[in-house]
């Protein structure tokens, strides 16, 4: 066998997992002899499995607060998902691999999952938006009756005469939330969901408001750009079928501080980070002095697994190779005796 044909060889043998799983993977992440978490999953729908590492960045690791003072709704469905009493923190695994994001969406919140589920806003907390004076909530309301389809919220606004409540149109709309999120491991069938707040414009020139939806989608965003600072440069366009930088280990936690103008952040080696608020703080993602080197530690401790998962798999290969190598051996032999019977015979 060539020195290509061997490389190749070991290459495939690491990367692909021939026991099948159901796309888009598993919703929880496995422990391997030596204490390595990883979910086997494919990259695409119908592809060969491939064991992806979860990359644990240690005092590094993000936890992601939720401010329920300021997203009622939110908090209120992801309180249903895990329990009366438990607001985090609580283990979730980030994949940035699309395709299986796109799957988990489609379970939880398929397509006019809002034109079923949305038509009675009754039991839902009042919601908060943002402007130019800070933040106020207002009363959940039907959605408008001029656009039936879009479950655009409208607010209060006065009162006739007889006491019937006078409503004008805001940029927001119901649609469907899920936790956990469909960008996670534990996302997917089986998520908690519920009508949630988004902005949006409406037409007649309403533009939309920032709300619950909307702050949760910058943390989306905050989140993985957090694990893209610690990734090596090289491995970023791979971030679909790498097996050691595609699952990111995080914490998820919410509290209750109506003082506190931050509605989501994400915290880091005791530092606050990328905070969204009803009003811009000094909340910075800067690395601070010494954090450098911390995350260039993790990452030499990721690739030595890397490099001993490729030791592992080569051995096996090689130790495979000798096992078929002895066994056509016996099979020979034996074929040989066969036949000298037969020809004494």
């Amino acid at each position: 066998m060539s020195l290509l044909s061997r490389i190749l060889s070991v290459v495939l043998a690491v990367n692909a997992v021939h026991s099948a799983s159901d796309w888009p993977g598993p919703r929880q992440v496995s422990t391997d002899v030596d204490g390595n978490e990883y979910i086997d999953a494919a990259t695409v729908e119908g592809g060969e499995n491939i064991r992806y590492y979860v990359a644990n960045f240690a005092e590094m690791t993000p936890t992601v607060f939720y401010n329920c003072k300021w997203m009622p709704t939110l908090c209120q469905n992801a309180a249903a998902y895990l329990g009366a009493g438990n607001n985090g923190p609580v283990e979730l695994h980030y994949d940035r691999n699309a395709g299986r994001r796109k799957e988990r969406r489609r379970h939880a919140c398929p397509d006019r999952w809002a034109n079923v589920h949305c038509l009675n806003l009754v039991g839902l907390p009042n919601w908060y938006t943002t402007n130019d004076n800070g933040a106020r909530d207002y009363p959940v309301m039907q959605k408008c009756d001029k656009e039936p389809k879009r479950y655009h919220y409208e607010k209060v606004n006065d009162f006739d005469k007889d006491g019937n409540p006078k409503v004008a149109a805001t940029g927001v709309i119901a649609s469907c939330d899920e936790f956990p999120a469909a960008s996670w491991v534990q996302g997917g069938s089986g998520a908690q969901t519920i009508c949630a707040p988004n902005g949006k414009k409406k037409n007649g020139g309403v533009k939309a408001w920032m709300t619950e939806q909307n702050w949760q989608g910058n943390m989306f965003g905050n989140l993985p750009a957090w694990f893209s600072r610690f990734t090596p440069k090289d491995r970023l366009g791979a971030e679909d079928a790498d097996r050691m930088y595609s699952i990111f280990k995080f914490n998820f936690q919410m509290v209750n501080q109506p003082s506190n103008v931050d509605i989501t952040w994400i915290t880091a080696n005791g530092v606050k980070r990328y905070c969204t608020g009803i009003r811009p703080t000094s909340c910075s993602a800067t690395l601070r002095p010494g954090e450098q080197d911390i995350v260039d530690e993790i990452n030499e401790a990721i690739l030595q697994l890397e490099e001993d998962v490729n030791t592992a798999s080569q051995a096996r290969i090689a130790n495979n190779t000798v096992a078929r190598h002895g066994n056509a051996k016996h099979q020979e032999k034996a074929d040989v005796g066969s036949l000298g019977m037969v020809m004494a015979s």
